[in-house]
Parts: structure tokens; C-alpha cells; sequence
């Protein structure tokens, strides 16, 4: 065997020469995408609530507590009617219900195809891209949640 440098024998792995840790990072990957599917899978089997509120009920839920006390929208008002238009292609909807629920659904997808792609070819791109996200990703959670729940007090007013 001759003498190369360590980046180029890293390169030169057989796929049965992985390190422990990229099989675990494939298999963590495997089961977010997994996750993000079934996420996925019932939206799409969830019939939207013509009241834009609600359809979460169909999950066997109680009706919103915050909404039958207040007369207002709690902050997650809208979310799972705001998936189920958006699983069945009625974006537009899907953004006037709940506009912070399809920017999440397509987040989840977005994330389901970048960990199943991890997990098949063991690639690196949802490292990069939750380097990336990681400093921002709460604070764009906390502002979209505030100004979805924003926007839905304004619609159902």
C-alpha cells in the first residue's frame, strides 16, 4: 500500500469502511426524514376546516381552550388547517389561514429532503445547512410564530 495522505485515504473508503459515526448520522438522518414524513403524510389526510381553525379536532383533540376563553386566536391558531391546505396544494389558502403554518410545512419538506438524502448517500448538506440555520433559526421561529398569530387576531376579528 503506498503512503498517502490522510484526506485522500478518507476519499478512497469502500461504503463498508465507514466510520461508526457517519452511519450513525445516517441513520439519525433517516429517521428525521421518516419523521417529517409522517408529519407530512397526515396533513394530507386531514380534510381543512372551512372556519380556518379547527381541523385539529379530526386528530381526536379538544377544541382550542385559549379561543373558548378569550374569543382569540391562540399563536398556533390555524397551524394544522394551514397544513392540510397546503398537503392538498392550496397554498394561497394555506398562507391566509395560517401564514407561519405553510412557511413551516415547507420547511418540513424541505428538511425531509435533505435528510433522506443524507441518509441514502450520506451526504453533508443538512450539516451545512443547520450550520447556517442554527444562530437564526429560534429567532425566526419566535418572530414567524408572533406575526402568524398576528396576522390570525386581524383575519378573525
Amino acid at each position: 500500500m503506498t503512503d498517502t495522505p490522510s484526506s485522500t485515504r478518507l476519499l478512497a473508503r469502500r461504503p463498508d469502511e465507514r466510520p461508526p459515526s457517519d452511519r450513525l448520522r445516517r441513520l439519525a438522518s433517516g429517521s428525521l426524514a421518516l419523521g417529517c414524513l409522517a408529519i407530512l403524510t397526515v396533513a394530507a389526510g386531514l380534510s381543512p376546516s372551512g372556519e380556518g381553525h379547527g381541523t385539529h379536532e379530526q386528530l381526536g383533540m379538544d377544541p382550542c381552550g385559549f379561543l373558548a376563553t378569550t374569543g382569540y386566536p391562540c399563536a398556533t391558531c390555524g397551524m394544522t388547517t394551514s397544513w392540510a391546505h397546503a398537503a392538498d396544494g392550496h397554498y394561497v389558502t394555506s398562507f391566509l389561514t395560517q401564514p407561519f403554518g405553510l412557511v413551516l410545512v415547507l420547511i418540513t419538506a424541505m428538511v425531509f429532503w435533505f435528510a433522506l438524502h443524507t441518509a441514502v448517500y450520506g451526504s453533508r448538506i443538512s450539516e451545512a445547512a443547520s450550520k447556517v440555520l442554527s444562530d437564526k433559526l429560534v429567532w425566526f421561529g419566535v418572530g414567524g410564530l408572533a406575526l402568524g398569530w398576528g396576522f390570525k387576531i386581524v383575519m378573525m376579528a
